[in-house]
């Protein structure tokens, strides 16, 4: 079984990378424009089960010389997490665009076009996309309108292709997860208030959200939603609009 992940250098994608090995007999292809920690996951995994890719994911144009590289390693492609992304707080008005974009090709188009350019290695044999959207997606976060617009459209088209991929034998699992405790998500709090909301919303574990990925990938679930209490904002639009008016964290000016 050969899996892609990537943003496997760090966070949330170096733990699944080590769950993924762990529970299961899979070749891990690691992509990430970390070489350092590429190399440091590969020696901490048996080399002879991870090969690594150190890529530009931002460069949208280098992704099928990406997937060429891959099929160089192996013959079909049985599970990609899309998991890289950036992340930062900062009203619309004041982003500089070239900030903007670089989010927007990371956090949407990339997704797409793996999932565009992975779909003719999974069609003889099945397999699985997972894709790593967010609870902002689905929550109106001030000082977000990049990143949650980016992650609201991943979250729907990921819904979109599992329809589409339902007749040949292809899964798709989007997984919405909160805050988690990584490094992207503490340079995030730093430009937030130290506000009530922002101390009692539940913050995730990156190791135990990796177990849940994994877990959904075996029972083939259509969503995840971590820590499970964010089930509420997602189930209940409304509620959480209200919520997100009233209480979200503010940025720092």
């Amino acid at each position: 079984m050969n899996v892609m992940i990537t943003g496997a250098a760090n966070g949330i994608g170096s733990d699944l990378a080590r769950v993924f090995f762990q529970k299961s007999n899979a070749i891990l292809h690691l992509v990430d424009i970390d070489a350092e920690g590429l190399h440091e996951l590969q020696a901490e995994l048996q080399e002879n089960r991870v090969v690594t890719y150190q890529q530009d994911l931002s460069d949208i144009n280098g992704l099928p010389k990406l997937i060429q590289n891959f099929m160089k390693n192996a013959n079909s492609l049985d599970v990609l997490i899309n998991n890289a992304g950036i992340m930062f707080l900062q009203s619309l008005a004041t982003t500089p665009w070239e900030k903007a974009e670089k989010l927007l090709v990371l956090d949407l188009h990339v997704p797409l076009r793996l999932m565009q350019l992975s779909i003719p290695l999974m069609k003889n044999g099945g397999g699985h996309i997972i894709n790593v959207s967010s609870m902002a997606g689905v929550t109106p976060i001030t000082g977000s309108a990049f990143y949650s617009a980016a992650k609201a459209g991943l979250s729907i088209a990921s819904e979109i292709v599992r329809n589409e991929l339902k007749d040949d034998s292809i899964h798709v699992t989007t997984v919405y997860p909160g805050p988690i405790a990584t490094n992207l998500e503490s340079e995030v709090r730093r430009q937030i208030e130290n506000n009530l909301s922002s101390q009692i919303l539940p913050t995730g574990n990156s190791k135990e959200l990796a177990e849940l990925i994994f877990k959904a990938y075996e029972t083939k679930d259509r969503t995840l939603v971590y820590p499970g209490a964010y089930s509420l904002f997602k189930d209940f639009p409304l509620a959480t609009f209200f919520f997100a008016e009233h209480f979200s964290p503010k940025t720092k000016k």
